[in-house]
């Protein structure tokens, strides 16, 4: 494959790079949706051992799968490839901000309402001391 274009999808030995990012925007969506690997696996059938392979690209999604989890996520499928940020997808998280999404499904409704006022108040405070 050497004369494939430079791009994220090209690890340094030129194969492609596709699984790892589809993996990396499947954990995105999981965790922005506040589902574990758990219940994710639960939904599309397979245990949460292939999610963590779909989710590092050790193992493939075939066509059908991706097919199923855009219509859980209700993004279009291209969203798992499209570097346009207009897909809805932040593919490069800070590592704290995905710690957060982490512990998001374990969390009780009435300590997430408190984290989000948390969130908005620390958000204002800040601009206003800015200005």
């Amino acid at each position: 494959m050497k004369n494939q274009p430079e791009n994220s999808f090209i690890r340094d030995d030129n194969e492609y790079n596709i699984d790892v990012q589809i993996g990396t925007r499947l954990r995105n969506l999981r965790l922005l949706r506040g589902l574990s690997q758990d219940k994710l696996g639960q939904m599309i059938g397979v245990s949460f051992q292939q999610v963590q392979k779909y989710e590092k690209g050790v193992n493939r999604l075939n066509a059908g799968r991706l097919v199923q989890l855009a219509s859980i996520f209700k993004v279009p499928v291209q969203a798992f490839f499209d570097d346009d940020n207009e897909t809805c997808i932040p593919v490069f998280m800070q590592q704290n901000d995905l710690a957060i999404l982490d512990h998001l499904p374990r969390m009780a409704d009435d300590d997430k309402e408190l984290l989000a006022l948390f969130i908005r108040f620390l958000v204002r405070y800040r601009a206003r001391m800015r200005s």
